[in-house]
């Protein structure tokens, strides 16, 4: 369930709602933060012992907020990622804009663009529409390549289109490239700990 990662955004938009700081009632000892993508692998003990008990406070300031909105937790997340993922109305050119980020890498330059979605197959549906617009920004921009994070939260997978080094970049993920311009992975990535590393070295030569 995609709720727990979410907590901290639904804690943050009740407040808004409500007009009301949970840090100022002790339901908060920290700033709200995001707990961590499944795909992203936690290294120190340390860390991951923090992040579970911050997630707890998250969950918790969630359900009091809820309460008093008198909404659900549950409900509301769905809400929030069925409204973040809406695909009607936009153009491919506009979904590669929402969460976009531009790498200077040495002499390459990379663009990153993340999609999050509750309905991937209505994405892949569109995958031609968005391989265009992807090549026409490469030409338009002189990117090394393009690469589209599409993350399907339900299933807790991550596809990237990729519109140049296609092969190169899925010899550096160690993944199969399917089609000529797609890799799959299992978990959630993440673009600057799981995708931004591998461009590094692909740019580095290694």
């Amino acid at each position: 369930m995609a709720v727990p990662q979410r907590a901290a955004e639904v804690v943050y938009l009740l407040g808004q709602a409500l007009d009301f700081d949970p840090h100022h009632v002790g339901l908060v000892a920290d700033p709200p933060r995001k707990s961590p993508r499944p795909g992203r692998v936690i290294h120190k003990r340390s860390e991951a012992h923090s992040l579970h008990h911050a997630a707890d406070r998250d969950r918790q300031a969630a359900e009091a907020l809820a309460r008093v909105a008198g909404v659900d937790v549950a409900a509301f997340g769905r809400e929030l990622l069925a409204a973040g993922s809406d695909l009607a109305g936009k153009s491919a050119e506009e979904l590669l804009s929402g969460d976009s980020k531009e790498f200077a890498l040495g002499e390459a330059r990379y663009f990153v663009a993340s999609l999050e979605t509750i309905n991937a197959a209505a994405v892949a549906a569109r995958r031609e529409e968005l391989l265009a617009a992807m090549r026409a920004r490469q030409e338009r921009r002189g990117y090394t390549a393009v690469l589209l994070m599409i993350l399907d939260i339900p299933h807790e997978q991550t596809e990237i289109l990729v519109v140049g080094q296609e092969q190169r970049l899925a010899e550096a993920f160690g993944q199969s490239l399917v089609d000529g311009c797609l890799l799959r992975f299992p978990g959630i990535l993440s673009r600057k700990q799981q995708v931004v590393p591998v461009l590094a070295m692909v740019a580095d030569g290694r």
